[in-house]
């Protein structure tokens, strides 16, 4: 240790310099930068999390079949037409409907989940605020989502035949995604509620 003001060493125990007389103060440790303490996920952000990945497997299992079938008409399609099948236009272009709506969709679900994730813990580059908008983006995507693909295919079965176990799963996936928006509200309050 050495004196402040006349750079001369000095003991530990001296409270004066002996050579220049000015009082001997101890050196300040350097402030240590203490890691920011981590924002807790809460229980029904997590809850939330889960619910979003069940109705988004849910909505995968329920638009993969109406995908493959679009695609497969669009790729059976131009076949059929060199043999000699007859209205293929109709098949063709209900076939391309099917398939990118379809391919929309499960995008949609992908992604829906993606911002569910980005909204589970506020950092230094996503404030609470940010997050709190991604939960509720993320449970409208899935909302509409489920409501999207749900509609048109309890109108096609209706149509077709009469299958209570498929209006069951549609059904329960339009309850998870409002489960889902419930969570995102629920989680957001008491985000708000804990940043206040």
């Amino acid at each position: 240790m050495v004196c402040g003001k006349c750079g001369t060493p000095v003991g530990a125990q001296d409270k004066f310099c002996k050579s220049c007389g000015a009082p001997v103060t101890a050196p300040v440790a350097p402030a240590s930068k203490a890691a920011p303490a981590k924002a807790k996920v809460s229980g029904t952000g997590i809850a939330g999390l889960v619910v979003c990945l069940l109705t988004g497997i849910q909505l995968f299992i329920l638009n993969v079949p109406p995908f493959t079938m679009g695609m497969m008409t669009i790729l059976v399609g131009p076949i059929a037409v060199m043999l000699g099948a007859g209205d293929v236009d109709e098949m063709f272009a209900t076939g391309l409907l099917a398939g990118i709506g379809s391919f929309i969709l499960l995008v949609a679900a992908i992604v829906s989940f993606a911002f569910d994730i980005c909204g589970m813990r506020p950092s230094a580059k996503r404030p609470s605020a940010k997050c709190r908008k991604f939960r509720i983006l993320s449970a409208i995507m899935l909302l509409a989502d489920s409501l999207l693909t749900t509609l048109p295919v309890i109108w096609i079965v209706e149509c077709v035949s009469d299958s209570e176990f498929l209006y069951v799963i549609l059904i329960f996936s339009i309850l998870l995604a409002i489960a889902h928006m419930v969570l995102a509200i629920v989680t957001n309050s008491k985000d708000k509620k804990s940043a206040v």
